[in-house]
């Protein structure tokens, strides 16, 4: 979307202007202004609203300094705040969310309405918060927050994106302490970067300030407006193997950094920003690579970013190639495409050195070689493509064979096919011994003679004067008329790695000959079979002997290395990681009694723990194994429960002795809620409360500790009234009901000296006089008491001391009869702060007990008469009761 220039202008305005502070005691640092929230049956965003802003270097007590805020919404009023087991259990709920995320954040609120200095605040438009919506999961810190006393008005407190512009401001103050921030709504942005969509794509938008109240305008989500945990790792690429990038990735609320990937390498891996180079033997189309962020609370997010392979096509090749065995061969081709340069690898398929010179094939032995050719166009190189070369005979065979039927005990019959050849090569070797060696023509085949009954022929025929026709071998014996064994004895089972027994080479009857194996390998587990193959020459007729040798492997153990808290017994196991019958050998701490011959036991006792295992079958033992047993301190806890007075509350907060993060069980008076996990919470019910706490990483719980919360009672006290005249002093006494030692403060007419902390004193001032005793013992403070004097003049004022107006015809109005000789006398009628109510003349039907078309409340109202009489201008003062 193109932002106009005149936009652009109203925002440089906004800069100069978006902060006006006066005494910096805070600052608003984020405001969630367009919050998501459930659509049905209504959007509730009035209810989930939200601005952050942080303490300044002093303490804000908001007793003293009540919160006042001016939303943008002008329609909307602000409420005042409230904090009351409903906001504890929200914010316990939020905490239990924060908790199952894995993060380490804590929210509390404030305690005796107190904001320490330096805080992060944040203040929520409702009491009603959904806190299924504007996660707090990303919060690492500590973070108070207040609640605005909104229970039912769920229309937003801001204004939302419109692409008509408009400026919002919003004002908070402590005090004289205040801070005005602005924003442009047409400027904040949708979850996509962009302006606009549907509303559900605005959800989230925020406006974050700089310290001197610069907007900038992010939109992370349904997130809550605190300092997000993101990654991106940015966006795909295309690239060459073999090639480096650049890479970008963004990542907030992190404490370390991590890219990783299956192949290639990175200049800086904890940077976000690094370079890659791809592996140039990397397989596939494409490589993924991770960016892993950590935070403060060891939570790892993640966010990968795919790299697609540029591709070159690959040169075209013929393969297989087929050569006869020792045939001249050329150098290999391949046709490159246009641009192409050839790379040829060799037998190697990867790695290796590229040159440009083709490979000339070996034809020396039978059997396939592949080669690899690949192509570089314009930087990008090809996928390595094979030629097979194969060496094999492909002509006839000899069909080389020893003829049983033609054999005797003293000769051995050899026959073969005719393959073309001009003639025959042919070796041949008795039981191993001197080779023999010839050519002939014919016929085709060949008798062996003069053997003996037991020895052994190789035969070898090579056709000479043709092509691709191999050369055979074969082996044959004359027939022996009896069979010898050696006879060495079974060899028992060895654990791994022990040193094995030697092989003979002569068995018990004296048979020489050769092992194979030659040597008993130890250091594999599994039965293996060792042959005696006996001297063939020196024993013709000795047949084999096979022994089958088992090696054993040596057990291995796990100990565990249990937990556990102060007072409960650890459990030690030794699992052995083969199954087996097995004993045990432990050995404890000092000061421990040792277990003996048992897999399992149980400890009150921390340290190291090994042990020994013998298999019981095969005899092998065990490297030593060991285990720690940890005890862990049980945490203790204190609580802490002052006294409170009637009509407010007292908080009770849980003390560990080492401050942490744990969870709080409660036990409460019967007929109150349990305030859940929380640390402290406020309470008006006395009685006895009780908590445990648990630490979370080592699970351990503390004895239980509780206080006993008292509630004093508020003192009353009445004051006398007094009907005098004039010049005649009026005596006033605060008479408290129950004895105790009080402070008096009074309140008195207009244009009077207070008489300050006493309990009586005179006045010749007629008019009503009100005190408030504070009980100097328990702090608690009476409901006020008022006494009125009236001082006497020649008229007698007769006027009623109440009246009901209820509409039942019997002293529906108040007014005062016998003033008609007194035709100007006006009568006026105030609340109990002086506020005039009504003005009305002795002659009209009265006061009717409403004000502005409302019915005022059922209390104590004064009024003046003034009037005229022979010594001049007089006024009367008194007052009456609205009874209902």
């Amino acid at each position: 979307m193109r932002i106009p220039k005149s936009l652009f202008l109203l925002f440089f305005i906004i800069l100069l202007n978006a902060s006006k502070s006066t005494g910096q005691c805070f600052t608003i640092e984020s405001v969630l202004v367009d919050a998501c929230s459930p659509n049905l049956p209504v959007n509730e965003e009035g209810f989930n609203e939200m601005v952050r802003f942080k303490v300044g270097a002093t303490a804000i007590n908001m007793n003293t300094t009540p919160l006042n805020v001016n939303w943008p919404n002008v329609a909307n009023p602000w409420l005042g705040l409230l904090q009351n087991p409903s906001t504890a259990a929200k914010v316990a709920a939020l905490n239990a969310d924060i908790n199952s995320a894995g993060s380490c954040g804590l929210i509390i609120e404030p305690t005796g309405g107190i904001l320490p200095a330096n805080a992060e605040v944040i203040l929520v438009t409702s009491q009603n918060i959904n806190i299924s919506f504007n996660s707090f999961a990303a919060l690492t810190g500590t973070i108070y927050m207040i609640f605005q006393n909104n229970p039912s008005n769920t229309g937003g407190n801001f204004a939302n994106w419109n692409l008509i512009p408009g400026l919002r401001t919003l004002t908070m103050s402590f005090g004289t302490c205040s801070q005005t921030v602005s924003y442009e709504r047409s400027f904040l942005i949708n979850i996509f970067g962009a302006f606009g969509g549907a509303p559900t794509d605005n959800d989230g938008a925020t406006v974050n300030y700089s310290p001197t109240g610069v907007p900038t305008y992010v939109n992370n989500g349904c997130n809550a407006p605190i300092p997000p945990f993101i990654v991106n790792a940015g966006a795909s690429q295309t690239a060459c193997k073999g090639n480096t990038i650049s890479l970008t990735g963004t990542a907030q609320g992190q404490q370390t950094v991590l890219w990783s990937a299956p192949t290639g390498t990175f200049s800086n891996p904890t940077s976000l920003s690094t370079n890659y180079t791809i592996d140039p033997n990397a397989t596939g189309t494409s490589i993924t690579l991770t960016l892993t962020i950590t935070n403060i609370c060891n939570v790892v997010k993640t966010s990968t970013v795919v790299i697609n392979f540029s591709t070159s096509p690959i040169p075209i090749v013929t393969s297989p190639i087929t050569y006869c065995p020792n045939a001249i061969a050329t150098p290999l081709s391949a046709t490159a495409s246009a641009g192409g340069v050839l790379n040829w690898y060799g037998t190697n398929a990867t790695g290796g050195t590229a040159t440009t010179l083709a490979p000339t094939p070996s034809t020396t032995s039978l059997g396939s070689t592949s080669y690899f050719v690949s192509q570089t166009i314009a930087g990008c190189e090809s996928v390595r493509v094979p030629i097979v070369v194969t060496i094999l005979n492909t002509g006839p065979s000899l069909n080389l064979q020893c003829v049983t039927a033609n054999s005797t005990q003293t000769s051995l019959y050899f026959q073969f096919d005719n393959v073309g050849q001009t003639n025959y090569s042919y070796s041949y070797t008795v039981n191993g011994g001197p080779l023999v060696s010839g050519t002939f023509a014919t016929p085709n085949f060949f008798i062996v003679n003069g053997l003996t009954i037991g020895q052994s022929v190789t035969f070898n025929l090579t056709a000479n004067g043709v092509a691709c026709v191999g050369s055979q071998s074969a082996t044959c014996s004359t027939v022996c008329t009896t069979t010898t064994t050696p006879n060495f004895a079974t060899i028992p089972p060895i654990c791994i790695n022990a040193t094995g027994p030697v092989l003979a080479l002569t068995s018990p009857n004296g048979i020489t000959g050769t092992w194979s194996p030659a040597t008993i390998n130890t250091a594999l587990v599994g039965t293996t079979p060792y042959v005696f193959t006996p001297n063939s020459i020196a024993f013709p007729c000795a047949g084999p002997q096979t022994l089958s040798i088992t090696v054993n492997p040596i057990p291995a153990l796990l100990i565990n290395s249990p937990s556990v808290c102060q007072g409960v017994p650890a459990t030690l196991i030794a699992t052995p990681t083969i199954s087996g019958t097995y004993s045990y050998n432990w050995t404890v701490p000092a000061g421990v009694t040792n277990p003996g011959n048992l897999p399992t036991f149980s400890v009150t006792t921390p340290g190291i723990y090994s042990a020994i295992i013998t298999n019981t079958t095969t005899g092998c033992l065990s490297a030593s194994a060991s285990g720690t047993v940890s005890v862990n301190t049980n945490p203790i806890v204190a609580v802490n429960g002052p006294s409170f007075c009637q009509g407010s509350s007292t908080t009770i907060t849980a003390i560990p002795t080492i401050a942490g993060a744990y969870t709080y069980i409660w036990t409460v008076p019967s007929g109150i809620a349990s305030p859940g996990n929380v640390s402290n919470f406020s309470s008006t019910t006395p009685g006895i409360y009780s908590v445990i706490i648990t630490d979370p990483t080592s699970g351990c719980s503390s004895a239980s500790s509780s206080t006993t919360v008292s509630l004093n009672p508020n003192p009353s006290v009445s004051v006398n009234s007094s009907s005098v005249n004039q010049g005649t002093p009026a005596i006033l006494t605060a008479t408290p009901s129950s004895n105790s030692s009080y402070s008096f403060n009074w309140t008195v007419p207009n244009g009077l000296i207070n008489p300050g902390n006493v309990a009586s004193f005179s006045t010749l001032t007629a008019g009503s006089y009100s005190v408030v005793i504070t009980d100097s013992n328990s702090g608690c403070v009476s409901a006020s008491a008022t006494g009125y004097v009236t001082i006497n003049s020649d008229l007698v004022i007769d006027y009623p001391h109440y009246f009901t107006p209820n509409g039942d015809g019997i002293h529906d109005f108040w007014n005062i009869k016998g003033l008609d000789n007194f035709p100007s006398a006006k009568i006026y009628i105030f609340d109990r702060y002086g506020k005039l109510i009504k003005q009305i003349l002795p002659k009209g039907p009265g006061w009717d007990g409403i004000f502005n078309g409302s019915l005022l409340p059922a209390t104590d109202y004064w009024f003046t008469l003034d009037y005229i009489d022979a010594s001049g201008n007089k006024q009367f003062k008194a007052h009456f009761s609205l009874l209902r």
